[in-house]
């Protein structure tokens, strides 16, 4: 998204949006030890990595978009009057704004369904449990081994039988 950190440094605050309308913000630079090589390593630094916080987890699929604007300087335009198309004794008046057209014949402002305010429908996430290695498992200390026990894709026996305690 960004060249270089001093290009992250002028979009700090900057509005980030995800394709699925999650709404993020750009936050700075990522440091070396995020995503980047180390020095130590012999690598490069890599440059334009920058740190956003969003509303909702994203995911890898995700594409982030910054909406840039830049400053456009208008030249300025002078159009003379070369020809008297009327008299002098009348002062000349431009064309009317749409705004004055539809004050005098009393239109109302068009309304375009696109631009109102809706509510944000969202329908809820599922991510995928976190899997740990058997191998790794193994290696960590008894605090740090997931304790949770999945639940079964088939109920028990038991919660599926059906007593009947009448005999008809």
């Amino acid at each position: 998204m960004f060249t270089s950190d001093l290009e992250i440094a002028r979009f700090e605050g900057a509005a980030v949006r995800t394709v699925s309308g999650i709404r993020g913000q750009v936050k700075k630079a990522a440091k070396e030890e995020i995503g980047n090589e180390p020095k130590k390593k012999g690598g490069q630094l890599r440059e334009g990595i920058a740190r956003c916080t969003f509303e909702d987890k994203i995911l890898m699929s995700d594409i982030v978009f910054l909406r840039a604007w830049t400053q456009v300087e208008v030249p300025r335009f002078y159009n003379p009057l070369n020809t008297a198309l009327q008299p002098r004794d009348q002062t000349w008046q431009g064309m009317k704004t749409v705004a004055e057209l539809r004050r005098e014949h009393n239109l109302p402002a068009p309304v375009n369904k696109d631009s109102l305010y809706k509510p944000i429908e969202r329908k809820a996430r599922k991510f995928n449990p976190l899997v740990i290695p058997k191998s790794l498992q193994a290696a960590l200390p008894f605090a740090s081994k997931p304790k949770d026990i999945p639940s079964r894709g088939r109920p028990l026996l038991e919660n599926r039988r059906a007593v009947v305690m009448e005999p008809h």
